[in-house]
Parts: structure tokens; sequence; C-alpha cells
């Protein structure tokens, strides 16, 4: 019982790249997945740095959408970290740690972006590749008897 439901969230998981999720819907959850993780970032106070957490809406839009689409989410996150700390009562900014952070985003972003481009576009040669495959191999095996 565990093992095929196990094997069915692989499978699901496996086709996770092929889901379409309209803009405003993807901007939407990435707004409010900014905003929780900045509420979270805001309680637990700047001596507990939650920027891995930001991560997780910068990568959805990287993957689902594109690099602009990231881009635009990184500056709502490194904008929500710096004022979920400001708000806790940080006594400095430090330019240095949002410059990394912004850097470190950017790049995330870039290769989350890409990564996603190069598995759809795997996708689409593979699934339309297929038909082709077949009848090559038709003709392989048809030839050789």
């Amino acid at each position: 019982m565990g093992r095929f439901v196990f094997d069915r969230a692989i499978a699901n998981l496996r086709n996770f790249h092929c889901l379409k999720i309209p803009r405003t819907h993807l901007a939407i959850a990435c707004l409010i997945l900014a905003g929780i993780i900045g509420y979270f970032d805001y309680v637990t106070g700047y001596e507990h740095s939650m920027l891995l957490f930001y991560f997780l809406p910068i990568s959805l839009a990287a993957w689902s959408a594109n690099f602009a689409f990231g881009l635009m989410i990184v500056i709502v996150c490194v904008t929500t970290w710096v004022l979920a700390d400001l708000a806790s009562g940080i006594p400095a900014l430090g330019f240095w740690n949002i410059g990394m952070a912004f850097a470190s985003y950017v790049l995330f972003t870039g290769v989350v972006a890409k990564l996603g481009t190069l598995v759809r576009e795997l996708d689409r040669r593979v699934d339309g590749g297929d038909s082709i495959k077949r009848s090559h191999k038709w003709r392989i095996v048809s030839g050789d008897a």
C-alpha cells in the first residue's frame, strides 16, 4: 500500500513541469508566499535569518514563468526581507548583505529559469520525436529482416 502511494507521488512529480499556471495566479501565489515568509521573518527577528525560505517563491516564479518574472519576485523578496528586518528593530542595515542576497537570488533565478527551459525543451523534443523513433525503429527492423 505504502509503495503504491509513493510510486503515484513520484509519477505526479515527474509531470510537475507540465503544469500550466496562469501568470496572475502565479504572481498572487508568489506574493502571498513572500508575504508569509516576510511575516515569519519579522516575528523571528533579525537575529535569525530566514533568507533561505525566500528561495521558494523565487524558484516557483523562475521555473513556472521566466527569468524576468523571477527577477521581479527577487526584488519583492529582498524588499520584504529588508522591511521585515527594519520592522523587527535591526540597528543598522548592511548594504553588503542586501547586495549579496540580491546577487545570489539573481544567480539562483537564472539557473532555475534556464533549467526549466531546458526541461520543457527536452520534454517537447521527446514527445514530438516519439513517433519518429517508432517509424525509424521499424525501418531498421524491416531492413535487417
